[in-house]
């Protein structure tokens, strides 16, 4: 997941990126699932809510940090995730710098958004990557990445989910291409960059069992079109949590 952080003093964050990676090693499929971030949910534990008042899910991290925001998944989606990576804008931008850049196709009217974003980015962390002056397949360095996938007001929340799942499978894909001496010393570079609870050694185990189904993926996200009704003050969306438990593990486990 990746937090909304401003800096390294902005501890009012939320998970405003949640995806859930899923590898089948029985036929070597991968499914990224992308969780979004105004779903209401029950957030248990908190002098806030005392799990008896609808918040957002991407306020979890907020209230409770890492175990708060993994516990309230899998409790709603009845999951047992135990591993995680989590970025902030710099970090993600970091990671993405060190390989080499993503290539990602831009839409022309995507430009504005993206280079506004951009700018924001400039003035938080003095970055120099230039704007983004036509549209087409191209390679983004990480801060322009970054603010590709942030784009929302062009379009919806629903859009900018599915950015955020394209950067992460172009990243998959620039990565897999190098050499394993690269994806060795990748590892040794970004240490420290992100956050994990996993050690070189299992990261590298995911890492590879990842690259053995990349071209067997498929991308969803909850809830589903058709599955939720909307509050509007606050705007949020209401999902019946028994369906969609449901949903998420038949779509997870299949048969």
């Amino acid at each position: 997941f990746g937090i909304d952080a401003r800096g390294t003093d902005d501890y009012a964050c939320r998970t405003d990126c949640m995806m859930i990676l899923s590898i089948n090693k029985k036929d070597n499929s991968l499914k990224i699932i992308s969780l979004m971030r105004d779903t209401a949910v029950y957030i248990g534990d908190t002098e806030d809510t005392l799990g008896t008042r609808l918040n957002k899910l991407n306020s979890a991290y907020h209230f409770g940090g890492v175990g708060e925001m993994i516990n309230t998944i899998n409790v709603i989606f009845d999951l047992d995730i135990q591993r995680f990576v989590m970025f902030d804008f710099g970090s993600a931008a970091e990671i993405i710098d060190l390989c080499g850049g993503v290539e990602i196709d831009v839409r022309p009217e995507e430009l504005s958004y993206l280079n506004e974003d951009l700018d924001e980015s400039r003035a938080l962390d003095g970055n120099t990557s230039p704007h983004i002056t036509s549209g087409g397949v191209q390679v983004l360095d990480g801060h322009q990445a970054v603010a590709w996938s942030r784009i929302r007001h062009l379009d919806s929340d629903f859009a900018r989910a599915s950015r955020q799942r394209t950067v992460a499978t172009a990243l998959m894909t620039k990565v897999n291409g190098m050499s394993y001496g690269q994806k060795l010393q990748l590892l040794n570079d970004s240490a420290g960059v992100f956050e994990t609870n996993m050690n070189t050694a299992d990261i590298m185990r995911v890492a590879l069992n990842c690259f053995a189904c990349l071209e067997n993926r498929e991308e969803y996200r909850f809830p589903e079109d058709g599955t939720y009704t909307v509050q509007n003050d606050p705007w949020m969306m209401l999902i019946d949590f028994d369906e969609q438990k449901q949903r998420i593990n038949d779509y997870i486990w299949g048969e």
